[in-house]
């Protein structure tokens, strides 16, 4: 969460609006993987092929878990933005996050699409009560 931070402050210096930090947005825990390099893990905990939805890494969080964090917080949000009259939100998150998040929005079927993030994109959607409009993803 640190980075996602850092730049949501960067982001926000000639805005000054108010930042919110959310612990509910980090990224999926990947246990007992978290200080491990990707070739360190893969030889003490490979993953098979076939990890179903519900299946998590040990002391980790599985995909299904990971999607209702993100969309119990994104309810959250959408109902204080209503509530609070907001015209513009902007969310800072790592991309498992933000693609969750989109997949949410947009009412694609669970874990058939994704939406791949780079470091530091920029995705652009205007939620209306009735519809969804995806100015741009990914920039």
């Amino acid at each position: 969460m640190k980075r996602a931070k850092e730049s949501a402050e960067i982001i926000n210096h000639d805005m000054n609006s108010e930042l919110v930090v959310l612990d509910e947005l980090m990224e999926m825990s990947n246990g007992v993987l978290a200080a491990m390099t990707k070739e360190e893990a893969k030889i003490k905990y490979p993953l098979p092929r076939d990890r179903r939805a519900h299946e998590s890494v040990e002391e980790g969080e599985s995909l299904i878990d990971f999607k209702y964090r993100i969309e119990n917080i994104l309810s959250k949000i959408k109902a204080e933005a209503e509530r609070e009259e907001l015209a513009q939100i902007c969310i800072v998150g790592h991309g498992g996050t933000i693609s969750i998040m989109i997949q949410l929005l947009l009412q694609t079927p669970s874990f058939k699409h994704g939406f791949m993030n780079s470091d530091a994109g920029i995705s652009d959607l205007t939620v209306h009560s009735d519809r969804v409009i995806v100015n741009f993803l990914n920039r």
